[in-house]
């Protein structure tokens, strides 16, 4: 509980045995209630040592990191929800940092382009300056209403009444639905806040290509999303 709130845990999770565990125990603070784990068609160990680490695991037949938050997300029964990766890219000790604005938000999102809090390896400059650009373009979009700086972060922290009016919306299954979320936010004028947070280098393999190509590619989708959705 935090100030007499329930707090979840969510993250997504296919393959990822190698880091599971020590996310789950970084992210299980005092103040957590529960954590959830989506499992995304693993076919490692993810699933089973997530369960004995302490996690209650639902599983997606869909396979997207989309259709995998969703589910977390709708899983989740606390009066404020992180999601998170499953990876060891951020940290548990970030909540706190979070959890201190949301009395003044609906959704405080963390960013991950301060260079003093990249890890090595963890970001390469051309996923970093894309994010600048694109956090540039959003604002833009909805009349610099706020102040955004990384547009595809997923650690965030939602306020229950928040999320309930976003989530039946999410309708994306890739990583794009990181960007539908931040957009669908925006249109209902909601509270959001951009912080920054440590960035690490990932445990265990990357599902995806991060090669300058594969980043246009994947920068080109959320830049058309946050013109057209």
């Amino acid at each position: 509980m935090y100030k007499n709130k329930k707090v979840s845990v969510v993250m997504p999770a296919y393959n990822e045995e190698e880091a599971i565990v020590q996310v789950i125990n970084d992210f299980n603070k005092d103040f957590v209630d529960e954590i959830i784990v989506c499992d995304n068609n693993s076919v490692d160990g993810t699933a089973r040592l997530a369960k004995q680490a302490g996690a209650k695991v639902v599983g997606e037949k869909r396979q997207g990191q989309g259709y995998a938050i969703m589910t977390a997300l709708k899983a989740a029964t606390g009066d404020l929800v992180f999601l998170t990766e499953s990876d060891t890219t951020f940290l548990g000790k970030d909540m706190l940092k979070l959890l201190q604005y949301i009395d003044d938000a609906d959704i405080v999102i963390g960013s991950r382009v301060n260079k003093p809090m990249i890890g090595p390896k963890a970001m390469n400059w051309w996923t970093r300056w894309g994010n600048w650009f694109l956090s540039v373009v959003l604002q833009i979009r909805y009349g610099n209403r706020y102040s955004f700086d990384d547009v595809g972060v997923t650690f965030r922290l939602f306020r229950k009444s928040a999320l309930d009016k976003i989530k039946s919306h999410l309708t994306v299954g890739g990583p794009d639905s990181i960007v539908e979320m931040t957009i669908l936010a925006c249109k209902k004028k909601m509270r959001i806040l951009q912080i920054p947070t440590w960035y690490t280098s990932r445990r265990g393999l990357s599902k995806q290509s991060f090669t300058i190509f594969s980043s246009i590619k994947i920068g080109w989708k959320h830049f058309l999303h946050i013109l057209f959705r």
